[in-house]
C-alpha cells in the first residue's frame, strides 16, 4: 500500500534535489529515489528486465555525478540503499561494480 505522508509525518529525504551549475546557469531537478524506484517497479519474476533497465539508467546518467551520487546513496526510512534492494535479486556483477565505483 502506497500512502502519501501527511505534513506531520513527512520524510524530508523524499524531496528532490535541485542542481544549479555556474557554467550553465540553469537548474535541473531530479528524484533521489529514481534508481530505487526503477528497481522496485519491475516484476519480481523478471529481474533480468529490472537489471537491464538499471544498466541503461546508469549508462545514460554516467556523466551526471550529482544525480548518480544522490540516487546511489539514497536511503529509505530503514537506511537501505538501492544496492541493498538489488542484492536480493542476485544482480549481475557489472551493475554492482558500477554502483560501488561511483560511491
Amino acid at each position: 500500500m502506497n500512502k502519501t505522508p501527511s505534513y506531520g509525518t513527512m520524510d524530508f529525504s523524499d524531496f528532490v534535489i535541485t542542481k544549479t551549475t555556474n557554467q550553465s546557469k540553469h537548474s535541473e531537478t531530479f528524484n533521489r529515489k529514481e534508481l530505487l524506484q526503477l528497481y522496485l517497479a519491475n516484476d519480481i519474476h523478471d529481474m533480468q528486465k529490472a537489471f537491464d533497465d538499471i544498466r541503461q539508467w546508469l549508462n545514460s546518467n554516467k556523466d551526471d555525478s550529482h544525480r548518480l551520487t544522490a540516487a546511489i546513496t539514497y536511503q529509505n526510512r530503514d537506511n537501505y540503499t538501492p544496492l541493498h534492494f538489488m542484492l536480493r535479486g542476485d544482480p549481475p556483477l557489472d551493475i554492482i561494480q558500477n554502483i560501488i565505483a561511483r560511491k
